[in-house]
């Protein structure tokens, strides 16, 4: 795999217009640099601050990031990245190519929070795919209060799991469910997951249409019990 790196531009500070050297980290290795990773969690890898007028503020750059344990590949490409991209600028995902990686989960987010989430899950062994099926069953639920309007795997031991859930007032708030929704869904739904191909943002609506797969599925089941026992009546 490929290892950290960076590189160097002169960038200007958002509140005085003071020059900046900053330094803009590009890849990060999890398994060689754990520190770096640890900054990431904590959204300071491109933290900056001006020596000018002490404004501190963290710069929207494309990142990749590389944990070979859990063969988990993230490109991060904010949205200003994606709307405002000059021709010709770096492109994370152009390093690799997910063809190459086939027993690996490649993935492609331009939310910073979806980024250190799909970390934390892996982190814990899961799956992606499925936690977002628990996080749309947990709100459907609808015993969240308040009503969450996001919620966000965080982290979990063998009894529980920890989310953190945004309210409309752009509140955040931990909840906690047993374990044992991750095992069921797992229980219910691994089987009927794709094999990856290529980068993948698997989010709510990638969620609901599985989902809703299964439902059909079930559904139909039912009826075929169903009139088989009519049958034989």
């Amino acid at each position: 795999m490929i290892p950290s790196r960076f590189h160097r531009s002169l960038i200007q500070c958002p509140k005085c217009l003071n020059d900046i050297d900053a330094v803009i980290w590009d890849v990060i290795d999890a398994d060689s640099d754990p520190d770096l990773k640890e900054r990431l969690l904590l959204k300071k890898i491109q933290q900056q601050v001006c020596l000018n007028c002490g404004n501190d503020f963290v710069l929207a750059e494309p990142l990749l990031y590389c944990d070979p344990q859990h063969k988990l590949l993230i490109a991060y490409i904010p949205e200003a990245i994606l709307s405002n991209k000059p021709i010709g600028s770096a492109d994370p995902l152009t390093v690799l190519d997910p063809a190459l990686l086939p027993d690996w989960h490649c993935r492609r987010y331009s939310d910073y929070n979806k980024l250190i989430e799909t970390i934390h899950v892996y982190d814990h062994f899961c799956d992606d795919r499925l936690m977002e099926i628990v996080k749309v069953a947990i709100q459907t639920q609808g015993c969240l209060e308040p009503p969450a309007v996001n919620i966000h795997f965080l982290t979990a031991d063998d009894a529980m799991m920890r989310f953190l859930a945004q309210a409309d007032s752009g509140e955040w708030f931990a909840v906690d469910y047993p374990s044992e929704i991750y095992v069921n869904t797992e229980a219910m739904f691994k089987e009927k997951l794709q094999p990856e191909t290529g980068w993948l943002s698997p989010d709510t609506a990638f969620a609901a249409d599985l989902i809703r797969q299964q439902t059909e599925v079930l559904e139909q089941n039912a009826k075929a019990a169903a009139g088989g026992k009519q049958s034989k009546n």
